[in-house]
């Protein structure tokens, strides 16, 4: 079984525990996660399926939803960030994670939250 994921924004330790396991999934919940306010972590895998020279293509998904109160202290809503990543398998560890430290980078840029807010560019 997954253990449990710690990350560390702002300061604040965000725990997420293993709340079901499938084959190639696991679902976490965030320790402040309640039938109200749900807060999840979802990670999935495929594996490549090797067909004839071609190697396949791993995937991966990670998808993080954050149920939130509004201001009127009534209405929840949802704000889900979802990253799928697609890797050739016989595409290196470094060139990997590279890729995976630009896209993490982009995320947390400055320059971008104009769009993250607006969802437009």
């Amino acid at each position: 079984m997954a253990t449990a994921i710690t990350v560390t924004v702002d300061t604040v330790n965000y725990v997420f525990t293993p709340d079901s396991v499938q084959q190639d999934a696991v679902r976490f919940g965030e320790a402040s996660s309640t039938l109200v306010l749900p807060r999840t972590l979802m990670l999935r895998r495929v594996y490549p399926k090797k067909q004839k020279d071609y190697p396949g293509n791993a995937r991966n998904n990670l998808k993080t939803t954050r149920t939130v109160l509004l201001a009127d202290g009534t209405t929840t809503a949802g704000i889900i960030f979802d990253t799928s990543v697609s890797r050739r398998a016989d595409v290196g560890a470094d060139d990997f994670l590279l890729a995976r430290k630009i896209h993490a980078a982009l995320l947390q840029d400055s320059e971008l939250d104009g769009f993250f807010s607006t969802l437009a560019l």
